[in-house]
C-alpha cells in the first residue's frame, strides 16, 4: 500500500532480512527486520485513517506489543480529546454509563492467570493506587464520589474535562458524578441525596 495524494503515511513495512526458505532459517516466528520499503503499513487522511494488514486477528494471535501500540497512536490522531482517559496498567478496563443524572466511571482490575488448559482464574486480586481518570464532560459537576462507599473525592474541572485521582482501585471501584450547579452545591447534593462526606473533601480554602 502506497499513500495517495493528501494522505499521509503513519508506519512503514519493514522488509525481513531474507526469505525463510530451505536454504535461509531463523530460529524465531519472524527473521528480524532488514530495511523499511517504500509500502505504508497505516495511512491517515482527513479523519480516516486505514491499517493494511488485519491487524487485530493478528494481535489476537500474536499479541505482539507494536500492533497494540499502532492501533493506540492511530486513535490518538484520530480522537485527539476522548471521553475518557485513565492512567493505569492494561489489565485496568474503564467504562462509562449515565443513570439519570449521574455519570458512573467503573474500573475494573483482575489480571487472569492460566491455570488449567483452558481455563483462566483469577486468585489474586492486585490493588492499584493513585490512578488519575480524566473524564469529558458538558459542565462541572457538583460532586464526585465513590460507590458505594460514598467517599467524596476532590475533582477539578477546566477546559470541558473533570479530573480525578482514585485512592485505591482494589478489583473493582466506581467514581459517581452527580450533576450540579457549580462547586456550592458539591456539599449540599451529597447530604440532599444520604451520602457521607468521608474525609470533607470539598472544602475550597
Amino acid at each position: 500500500m502506497k499513500a495517495g495524494a493528501g494522505a499521509e503515511s503513519l508506519a512503514r513495512v519493514v522488509e525481513p532480512y531474507f526469505e525463510r526458505a530451505w536454504d535461509h532459517f531463523s530460529s524465531h516466528r519472524q527473521t528480524p527486520g532488514d530495511k523499511a520499503s517504500r509500502y505504508s503499513a497505516a495511512v491517515q487522511r482527513g479523519r480516516v485513517a486505514y491499517i493494511a494488514y488485519p491487524i487485530f486477528s493478528a494481535f489476537a494471535m500474536h499479541g505482539n506489543y507494536p500492533y497494540r501500540l499502532l492501533v493506540r497512536n492511530v486513535l490518538d490522531r484520530l480522537l485527539p480529546e476522548p471521553l475518557l482517559r485513565v492512567e493505569g496498567p492494561t489489565s485496568l478496563e474503564a467504562t462509562v454509563m449515565t443513570q439519570g443524572k449521574r455519570v458512573i466511571v467503573h474500573l475494573l482490575n483482575y489480571a487472569p492467570e492460566r491455570r488449567a488448559k483452558d481455563l483462566d482464574l483469577v486468585e489474586d486480586v492486585v490493588p492499584l493506587f493513585d490512578v488519575k481518570v480524566s473524564l469529558k464532560l458538558g459542565k462541572e459537576p457538583g460532586l464526585v464520589y465513590l460507590a458505594p462507599t460514598a467517599k467524596g473525592l476532590y475533582f477539578e474541572y477546566e477546559e470541558g474535562r473533570v479530573r480525578v485521582e482514585v485512592p485505591e482501585v482494589r478489583g473493582h471501584e466506581m467514581v459517581v458524578l452527580n450533576e450540579g450547579t457549580g462547586p456550592g452545591d458539591r456539599v449540599s447534593t451529597a447530604q440532599e441525596e444520604g451520602h457521607p462526606l468521608v474525609g470533607a473533601p470539598f472544602d475550597d480554602d
